[in-house]
């Protein structure tokens, strides 16, 4: 059995959405992840949340834009 308590990270990041007028908004998505997901799918997975929330498209997304933390799990029963 794996030993996931060392293997998850908090993604929290904030993504700019505009319309085709030029109006933009900002959504914050914040998820859990295992730590080896690469960040091409990090990074994917930011742009469909905030899209699919807001029904808009994602502008320019970066590296940059994204806070990854390590997290321990509570395992205590």
């Amino acid at each position: 059995m794996r030993d996931i308590t060392e293997r998850m990270v908090r993604v929290t990041c904030t993504a700019r959405v505009c319309t085709d007028e030029g109006h933009c908004q900002d959504f914050y998505v914040k998820f859990l992840t295992a730590s080896d997901t690469s960040m091409a799918d990090i990074l994917e997975t930011i742009r469909c949340w905030a899209e699919w929330d807001s029904g808009l498209d994602v502008q320019e997304l970066d590296e940059e834009d994204v806070h990854i933390e390590p997290i321990a799990l509570d395992t205590r029963a």
